[in-house]
């Protein structure tokens, strides 16, 4: 057959669908760690394809593998792109302290997994991964040593990752990332390891240790506040955020060099919803806040309702409202209150240099919805709660050492059992026994061993074991209060659901 009429024949089989063409290419390989050239990372997202289809990066490389940058990565490609290093354990790359690692500009969806991103650096955000996608997961991955740098029309922001519309991180690390402000004296700035913008934000199991933004300081002293020491988060109109089985150690705002003063709000956490109903509801379960360091509060939320189970505060200091402060809209007339609800959670050892080491609530500003079966320890400094007497809605044993967190219902009934100032409920320093995260436990015969009330009592303490179990041996299984469910160590390590 003629060259020509065979060109010819198989044009019309592939036309009738008997022979299929070729294949889009929507997988591609990083075989070698060079900055360029053939089998790099670079010509890898180059060949990425926006033909509808999923864009795939894979790994084949030997494990422990690194790849370090010589030049900001390519913008990747495609309605949805996965970047898979699951084939090369211990991957790692690296932008030298100077480049932008990954940035997907515009798409469905980005997939993250089994990758540590280091040593990333861009302005004006998302030093190692800057994504506008509909939906954005990392799972299994590490962000360290992640940079922004200001610029004077955008702020500065997520020194780690900058995502929008739809977020989730699952077994996370975040550890000294850094949100800065390039020398820009107070220039908008938030969010030392990640700053999000959107609806959806979910994080389980996942660690932000030693986080912070970076202020320069002012010529006549001081630093303009920033936001989100850890995580900084503005929420629209009914959006929801769930923070689950994680821990927040060591997250900062500083003022002038690395080691400067502290400022700043929300060292771990800063969140704010909109000046409009319904406000956004932010959960926090089973999750630790220790040693962060701020102006104002390990967790700063404005016009969010904000729930807090299973949780513990432990060594928080800061200028006011060592642990939580929560306030309203800023934006008149439609000004919204924040919310809180409080359920079997532990406060110990918090500090503020002026008052509310553990809760403060802006007066007219903040609405406490529920107080159940909360444990307020001695603080480092300061009262437990600014103020120190206000109205819950609903609640019942709660304890406090000292007199200085009354909390009444609407009828007038304290919900608060006062305990001498120096009562410190037999708490024990924090720990990593049987957990996913440091634990504040209880020694024996603490009187908040079964000694809170069994209706609205989670289902699970912290260490998601059963509760309640009857820890006082008196045969009755009731509520502990605070975070963890007192049991012999014989249960813990196993001989129970």
């Amino acid at each position: 057959m003629p060259f020509a009429r065979f060109i010819a024949w198989t044009a019309g089989l592939v036309i009738a669908g008997l022979v299929a063409p070729a294949a889009a290419q929507n997988t591609h390989l990083v075989t070698s760690t060079a900055p360029t050239g053939p089998g790099s990372l670079p010509a890898a997202i180059a060949a990425m394809q926006a033909n509808g289809q999923t864009q795939i990066l894979r790994f084949q490389l030997p494990p422990g593998s690194t790849i370090t940058l010589t030049s900001s990565l390519p913008d990747l490609v495609g309605s949805s792109v996965e970047i898979i290093g699951t084939d090369t354990p211990g991957l790692v790359i690296d932008g030298a302290g100077l480049h932008r690692i990954i940035r997907y500009p515009d798409g469905q969806s980005l997939l993250l997994r089994d990758v540590t991103l280091r040593n990333g650096r861009n302005a004006p955000f998302g030093g190692c991964l800057s994504s506008s996608a509909s939906m954005t997961q990392v799972f299994d991955s590490a962000f360290i040593g992640c940079r922004t740098d200001g610029t004077p029309g955008s702020g500065s922001s997520g020194g780690a990752v900058r995502a929008g519309n739809a977020l989730r991180l699952t077994r996370t690390r975040f550890e000294g990332n850094v949100a800065g402000d390039g020398g820009i004296v107070d220039l908008s700035l938030g969010g030392g390891a990640v700053s999000f913008t959107g609806s959806s934000l979910l994080i389980e199991q996942s660690s932000f240790i030693g986080n912070y933004t970076l202020r320069t300081e002012r010529p006549v002293g001081g630093c303009f506040d920033g936001v989100g020491g850890a995580l900084s988060a503005t929420v629209a109109t009914g959006g929801s955020l769930l923070v689950r089985d994680s821990r927040f150690v060591g997250n900062a705002h500083r003022c002038g060099s690395p080691t400067g003063p502290f400022s700043g709000q929300g060292s771990a956490i800063s969140l704010f919803g909109p000046a409009a109903n319904p406000t956004p509801l932010f959960s926090i379960e089973s999750t630790f806040f220790g040693g962060n360091r701020t102006g104002n509060a390990a967790i700063f939320v404005r016009s969010v309702r904000l729930s807090v189970t299973n949780s513990m505060f432990h060594d928080n200091v800061a200028r006011t409202a060592g642990a939580i402060l929560v306030s309203r809209s800023i934006a008149p007339p439609n000004e919204t209150i924040g919310e809180l609800s409080l359920v079997n959670t532990t406060f110990w050892q918090n500090g503020s240099e002026t008052s509310g080491a553990d809760l403060a609530l802006v007066s007219g500003a903040s609405a406490v919805r529920l107080l159940r079966n909360v444990l307020f320890g001695p603080t480092a400094s300061g009262s437990n709660c600014s103020p120190t007497t206000f109205q819950a809605d609903a609640g019942a044993a709660n304890f406090v050492a000292g007199n200085d967190c009354v909390a009444f219902l609407p009828g007038g009934e304290t919900i608060t059992l006062e305990f001498a100032a120096n009562n410190g409920f037999g708490l024990q320093p924090p720990s990593d026994r049987d957990s996913l995260v440091p634990i504040l436990d209880l020694a024996p015969g603490s009187v908040a061993i079964d000694n809170g009330v069994n209706p609205g009592c989670p289902a699970r303490d912290a260490r998601n074991l059963v509760r309640p179990v009857d820890g006082d041996g008196n045969g009755s299984a009731v509520c502990d209060v605070g975070a963890i469910e007192w049991r012999l160590p014989l249960l813990v390590n196993g001989f129970e659901p």
